[in-house]
């Protein structure tokens, strides 16, 4: 097997981008350190990382790089191809050596699975086939069990691969969500027990999907909120449905087990609930998840945030940066990737007791 140093084709960045100059946050105990800065040749634009963060996948134009990370340094030990276009995003099994990566440009899904020889395995995952229009998938997302994988496209449709028991991936439903452009998808979760699938729309409708008989997601109950303005979000949480508007405004809806039917409820929430729903809001639905450490890019800072003993975020760090950047936190947050229209990017890692 080929290895490569990342040292030996990158070139170190001394520039430190502006970090905040409080010392004394800093020397805080949660805060990240910038510990390497580097120049790839292509620009990276999708990162994944499997579970002890020990592999580190990187999309660098059309190529996937799959780096070995040891302590302060990333090991490129294969280079993979297959994407004819830019690598837009990389997702990591929590279980095992696999990983799906997405191209942009009505590109095709690819899964990559760890032989026993060390080499990546790559399956094509096609959504095209008897398409009436070239859709292009631009999230996905993974269950729990990793045997369901759900694309999200870029109108109104959504496509479910289930994985076989010779660990094939099967395109097993194309479901459509709405019949016009008014109806494009805003919004796409599993619930929390991973028995529903809650859709969002940008003219304000809310589905929820349900496995039939035959083991197919079917349309189980719609909530229509046309009457309420702007972009909507949504917070699950022991059965709990919380859709709020960008004026503030929430509404509260409660899921009913003999009916298996959603039902609005009154908002009973005491003010310290729903400043807690306000700071959620703000950073994004994700930290329904349950996430430590959150952070909001605002401008040229970036604000990270650490989850007190309240369940309340509280500000740990602001970083400063030069340029527009984008940003993503490696599992269990304990390293941070930075990068920006450039091809260099930059490591913090969280600094521990």
């Amino acid at each position: 097997m080929s290895v490569y140093n990342l040292g030996s084709e990158i070139k170190q960045n001394s520039e430190i981008s502006g970090i905040a100059s409080n010392l004394k946050l800093r020397e805080a105990s949660d805060d990240y350190n910038l510990i390497t800065s580097f120049e790839h040749s292509q620009q990276c634009k999708a990162f994944g990382f499997n579970k002890s963060n020990n592999i580190w996948v990187l999309g660098c134009g059309l190529d996937i790089l799959v780096c070995q990370k040891d302590q302060e340094t990333l090991r490129i030990e294969q280079a993979l191809q297959g994407h004819s276009s830019c690598v837009t995003n990389i997702l990591y099994s929590n279980k095992e050596d696999m990983f799906f990566s997405l191209g942009c440009w009505n590109d095709n899904v690819i899964v990559w699975t760890l032989d026993p020889d060390g080499k990546w395995y790559k399956q094509f995952l096609i959504y095209k086939e008897g398409q009436t229009r070239e859709f292009e998938v631009v999230q996905l997302i993974l269950n729990e069990d990793e045997n369901e994988l759900i694309g999200i496209m870029d109108y109104n449709f959504i496509i479910v691969w289930q994985r076989s028991p010779k660990n094939q991936w099967i395109n097993r439903q194309i479901i459509q969500i709405g019949q016009n452009e008014l109806s494009q998808i805003h919004q796409v979760s599993y619930d929390k027990n991973q028995s529903k699938i809650i859709v969002i729309t940008q003219n304000g409708q809310v589905q929820f999907l349900a496995k039939n008989q035959y083991n197919l997601w079917k349309k189980r109950q719609s909530i229509n909120l046309k009457m309420i303005k702007d972009k909507k979000f949504y917070n699950i949480n022991n059965d709990q449905l919380v859709i709020q508007t960008q004026k503030g405004e929430y509404l509260f809806f409660n899921f009913n087990t003999e009916n298996e039917l959603y039902e609005e409820a009154q908002d009973t929430m005491c003010q310290f609930r729903k400043g807690i729903l306000n700071q959620q809001f703000e950073f994004n639905s994700s930290i329904s998840q349950g996430q430590d450490i959150v952070a909001l890019k605002r401008n040229k800072h970036l604000q990270i945030f650490m989850k007190d003993t309240n369940n309340l975020y509280q500000q740990i760090q602001t970083i400063q940066f030069e340029h527009n950047f984008f940003y993503q936190f490696t599992k269990n947050n304990k390293y941070l990737i930075t990068w920006d229209y450039s091809n260099f990017i930059k490591i913090w890692q969280q600094k521990s007791d």
